[in-house]
């Protein structure tokens, strides 16, 4: 199984760190469990390579690239 990761723009700006760590816990946690889950880079992945798209906030910016993931067949985790 393979987990596509997608998270804000600015998610990683906050000093606090709270949404960076629970997405990199995640991502970790999957790892550790033989699943292969990357965060997204839209210059790097294609999400064809992928089974599942994970979003962690909804916004526009996101939904042309779930309506793309539905179209390709993706499961989309909110």
């Amino acid at each position: 199984m393979r987990v596509l990761l997608h998270a804000y723009n600015t998610c990683c700006q906050n000093l606090a760190g709270g949404v960076q760590n629970r997405i990199r816990k995640i991502c970790a946690l999957l790892v550790q469990r033989n699943i292969r889950a990357e965060l997204f880079n839209p210059y790097q992945h294609k999400i064809d390579d992928f089974d599942i798209l994970h979003i962690f906030m909804l916004k526009g910016e996101t939904l042309s690239l779930m309506r793309l993931a539905k179209n390709r067949g993706l499961k989309i985790v909110l």
